[in-house]
């Protein structure tokens, strides 16, 4: 408060707030919740709070943390349906949900074609996968994981071969609701915000028929995040922030729900031309479809999830535009595997690339004869 002796020019500063360099404010909002991106705005006198929004959801300042050319990591994540999940995507929006030694996990729904080439314009050094791993019979075998290190964090690239699963059936059944989020090349999804930013999470009950080690694991997994601040809470509609007056045995639940909190990255974002413009808006539009349901467990005491109520538009714009897109097919080998392709109006390969770190990947059955691929088979997630 200005004393009474002082001049007219030192009460004005003194009522006005305190200005903080446009840059630090931005710098700050990258680290501060969004329920408390107005009480920023007000403190600092710089930023509104649409550009508050803009510097705490750009995803590039994240990225930069494993990648020097975070556009081009979130274009090839849009070409081949990658999304980066659990610990690393959680932290985008909860820091406090990650370490410095936690793995950066990128999912790709498109089988081992597109798997291939977003390993290829990654540019991490890969190892040479194991077939019959743990974490393969986890999965039941269908669910194939490369591994790998890119500036000194490690990697970790998982997919499934078969067209009906994809990232987000995988991300349905994780352990508990605080690393059910994932960054795509178009959005970034919290499935459970309401409860996440309170930092607190809900543990679901895992199918020990399907997934025995999965759910042995489990109960580590969710006492790592306990340690890291948060709370263990029991289920309760209420607390998903999502009215549902509905009296059904089930919660049904949909990305663009109240519960959710999305991040489209378009404004982040310059596209070269109107196709990929709209391309960007069918991928929103169908990744906000996306659906599943909770279910009373056992006794009604825990949660399960019903990962057969996940879905999406099969013949939507998105595979639509997508359908316009070269032919890949697969080629395998001695030495790895090899891929080219053809553009629907040239007839030779334009591109060849050989992987051996994919030696000893399992292969499709012989009876498949059909080694063709294209990516408008596959939902964006």
């Amino acid at each position: 408060m200005a004393s009474p002796g002082s001049s007219r020019a030192e009460r004005e500063r003194a009522r006005r707030p305190w200005r903080v360099p446009t840059e630090i404010a931005a710098n700050i909002a990258m680290y501060t919740n969004d329920d408390d991106l107005q009480s920023l705005c007000d403190a600092t006198g710089t930023l509104t709070i649409d550009q508050a929004n803009y510097h705490r959801y750009d995803p590039r300042p994240y990225l930069k943390n494993l990648v020097y050319d975070p556009d081009r990591l979130l274009s090839a994540m849009r070409e081949w349906n990658v999304v980066l999940s659990g610990s690393r995507a959680s932290a985008f929006f909860y820091p406090s949900a990650t370490t410095e030694n936690s793995d950066w996990d990128f999912y790709c729904t498109g089988g081992t074609v597109a798997a291939a080439m977003f390993s290829n314009a990654l540019g991490a050094e890969w190892e040479t996968s194991q077939r019959g791993s743990e974490d393969e019979t986890a999965y039941n075998g269908s669910f194939l994981i490369l591994r790998g290190s890119l500036r000194g964090h490690s990697i970790q690239l998982m997919w499934y071969n078969e067209a009906s699963m994809g990232a987000f059936g995988t991300i349905v059944e994780f352990h508990s609701s605080i690393v059910q989020c994932f960054i795509s090349g178009w959005c970034a999804v919290s499935m459970y915000h309401k409860v996440s930013v309170q930092n607190k999470m809900l543990v679901w009950e895992l199918d020990g028929i399907r997934n025995p080690e999965k759910k042995a694991k489990a109960p580590r997994c969710v006492a790592k995040y306990a340690e890291r601040g948060f709370e263990v809470i029991p289920y309760a509609k209420e607390s998903i922030g999502v009215n549902c007056n509905l009296n059904l045995p089930w919660n049904p639940r949909c990305v663009s729900d109240e519960g959710c909190l999305l991040i489209d990255f378009k404004h982040y974002t310059t596209y070269a031309n109107h196709r990929l413009d709209a391309l960007h808006d069918a991928a929103i539009e169908e990744i906000k479809s996306m659906k599943w349901s909770e279910m009373a467990g056992h006794g009604g005491r825990e949660l399960r999830w019903s990962s057969g109520s996940v879905n999406s538009k099969e013949w939507g714009l998105y595979r639509c535009l997508r359908e316009t897109e070269p032919v890949y097919t697969i080629w395998y080998r001695k030495n790895g595997i090899s891929i080219t392709f053809q553009k629907l109006v040239i007839d030779k390969p334009c591109l060849t690339i050989c992987s051996p770190h994919w030696i000893s990947l399992p292969q499709p059955a012989r009876e498949r004869q059909d080694n063709s691929f294209r990516i408008s088979r596959f939902s964006p997630i």
